[in-house]
């Protein structure tokens, strides 16, 4: 018995350590508002960089907050709490890893953030610029591994290619929320996905001034933040998830 609890308390130990969310299949209204069931909650992400007290109602502008994650038949749903304020040159970060050891160590913006220490390496990369005061244009993309590059592959989702709102990502809100074709990604019933998200700036100096599931090496606490690095900061961690069977549960309008 002496044995068997050290054993039952690694083990738990173990299950703790890999994140794990219950989740339900959805179709989501891209529109800025959460309408994400609960239960579909990857991550809460919330207050963990440094305040700045920009306005009443955001002193974290840097933080990514609750993150969301859901499918249908048809697309990946992605939403997450994020609001801009106080600094100008925001970027949103998105890595999709579809369960293969192949893809990207380093990042296809050319920020200072990278993958080499995760077994599972990037396939895909989003990135969503957000409307500032001096730039409107609102740039999206989303690059894919070739095998030995990043290749911007928009034209997967949007056939006009990467440009603005060529993702149709809402970012206005308070509330990120985005969808990628399944199709696009490769990826069916039952597929394994990993995925990690960060906020960065513009730059090659820049690293994720926030990261949801790379707590340790994100570059803003609750104290102080590092606008720059000449290092790339290395990613730790990235949240399993598998592509939902989905049933449409409306009845059709005859």
């Amino acid at each position: 018995m002496r044995l068997l609890r050290p054993l039952l308390l690694a083990s738990c130990l173990l299950v703790a350590a890999s994140p794990v969310f219950a989740a339900v299949a959805q179709t989501i209204t891209v529109d800025g508002v959460n309408d994400f069931d609960p239960s579909n909650l990857v991550q809460d992400d919330r207050f963990d960089t440094q305040k700045f007290f920009c306005t009443p109602d955001s002193v974290y502008p840097l933080d990514l907050g609750r993150v969301y994650m859901t499918n249908d038949n048809n697309y990946l749903y992605v939403g997450y709490e994020w609001t801009r304020h106080c600094f100008n040159n925001p970027n949103l970060g998105l890595a999709i890893d579809v369960n293969t050891a192949a893809g990207g160590t380093s990042d296809p913006f050319n920020r200072k953030i990278g993958w080499t220490n995760l077994p599972n390496k990037p396939d895909f990369v989003v990135y969503d610029v957000p409307s500032y005061p001096g730039n409107t244009y609102h740039f999206q993309v989303m690059y894919k591994w070739t095998g030995v590059a990043w290749g911007d592959s928009t034209k997967l989702v949007n056939p006009l290619g990467s440009g603005p709102n060529a993702l149709g990502i809402v970012d206005t809100s308070g509330f990120v929320e985005f969808k990628l074709p399944l199709a696009a990604l490769g990826v069916t019933t039952g597929s394994q996905l990993n995925l990690e998200w960060w906020f960065t700036q513009d730059g090659t100096t820049k690293g994720p001034l926030d990261a949801v599931m790379s707590d340790n090496i994100q570059m803003s606490r609750y104290s102080t933040t590092t606008w720059d690095t000449t290092a790339v900061v290395e990613m730790t961690q990235m949240s399993p998830y598998t592509v939902l069977s989905f049933s449409d549960a409306v009845p059709p309008t005859v």
